[in-house]
């Protein structure tokens, strides 16, 4: 009987652990029965201007995890005139960046709104953001699986 509440006693005590050393976004759950199925993906493609204004918002929110990738694109704005070398050309591919960040769901709408409000010049070509589910997550590097491997 001793040894199974010094377990519990035990287990508990690592999840505050835990909870004490997460992101300053707030607390986290432990628990990944918890949290099955609430894992979401947010992707972004904005302006690459707008990079840096971006990645401190999301670090102010405690979510400095992100995959960037430089990409070429176009929406709307089929073509664009650019300078390069005092030279004038037009492209149809227009350079972007693209971020790639698996989050709590809980936590989804106030990074989505993060980087609205960063990622906007009020002009067209300002990028999309979309949110899909995460149905499975693991950490290559111990094999942690869920929630925790965020």
């Amino acid at each position: 009987m001793e040894d199974e509440v010094d377990t519990t006693v035990t287990v508990e005590a690592e999840h505050a652990a835990r909870r004490r050393r997460s992101s300053s976004a707030g607390w986290r759950p432990m628990d990944d029965e918890v949290w099955e199925g609430s894992l979401e993906k947010i992707e972004t493609v904005f302006r690459e201007d707008r990079l840096q204004a971006v990645l401190k918002a999301l670090s102010r929110l405690g979510h400095e995890g992100v995959t960037v990738t430089h990409v070429h694109g176009h929406g709307r704005e089929r073509t664009s005139k650019l300078q390069w070398r005092g030279m004038a050309y037009r492209t149809d591919l227009l350079p972007r960046v693209r971020i790639e960040m698996i989050v709590h769901q809980p936590d989804t709408d106030g990074i989505v709104d993060a980087i609205c409000e960063h990622a906007r010049t009020g002009a067209v070509g300002d990028g999309k953001i979309w949110v899909t589910p995460v149905s499975r997550l693991v950490r290559v590097r111990n094999g942690e699986v869920g929630a925790i491997a965020v």
